[in-house]
């Protein structure tokens, strides 16, 4: 079977505080009891982001540290909060193109029409708790769970001797898709998948220079 050639639109919206937009900051979690990890964050240097399985970023779903917002600075650990200022609210990819002269679109932000999980045999696969947010760091090795279950086959990074990346002195990795037609009912406007499989990948150190950078990158 020949591949669709799809010409995508990619973005990273970055959302403004509900209030000003009269919105309330509720998050729909993906269909079918899937296991959305709401609770993953990048923490290695002076910022602070959640992470989560389903292309939503800096989002605090469950208002774990009193607010909404997922990403804040200057971060000096949890007892920081709720010192800390809001950087971003709240952030995901958005995708668009044409399927067979079709336009369709798939969209994270408060919600998400992404599901947890890499594609097989070109849609998605019901949830398994091994499509999480997996974080490892400098000090992770043998013995720590997201280090020894890191999901190679799944697409996560690994190094010539085939044990996980460390990118910086901290990598999160997740992969989601929008495959399931059932996920594209969060947003106004909703189409019928695009069928793409997003592995993510985030990273920083707290090296001089780069306390106050984060690294975000996205394998289609």
């Amino acid at each position: 079977m020949k591949s669709t050639l799809v010409r995508l639109l990619v973005g990273l919206v970055l959302l403004w505080p509900l209030v000003a937009f009269g919105l309330s900051p509720v998050f729909t979690p993906t269909k079918d009891e899937r296991t959305v990890d709401l609770g993953s964050y990048f923490d290695a240097n002076r910022l602070f982001m959640i992470v989560g399985n389903t292309g939503n970023i800096a989002y605090d779903a469950l208002s774990t540290y009193g607010r909404a917002a997922g990403f804040y600075y200057p971060y000096s650990g949890l007892s920081s909060f709720p010192g800390v200022k809001t950087v971003v609210y709240s952030a995901g990819i958005f995708m668009g193109g044409k399927v067979g002269g079709e336009t369709r679109i798939v969209a994270a932000e408060y919600s998400s029409e992404y599901v947890p999980g890499p594609m097989a045999d070109q849609t998605y696969q019901s949830d398994r708790p091994s499509f999480r947010v997996y974080k490892i760091d400098k000090n992770s090795g043998p013995g720590d769970s997201d280090y020894d279950q890191w999901p190679a086959d799944q697409g996560a990074p690994v190094d010539q001797y085939g044990k996980p990346l460390l990118l910086g002195d901290q990598t999160l990795w997740s992969v989601f898709n929008d495959a399931d037609p059932g996920s594209h009912s969060a947003n106004s406007g909703s189409t019928d998948p695009l069928g793409i499989e997003v592995q993510q990948t985030i990273w920083g150190s707290d090296v001089a220079g780069e306390q106050i950078q984060l690294y975000l990158k996205y394998k289609l």
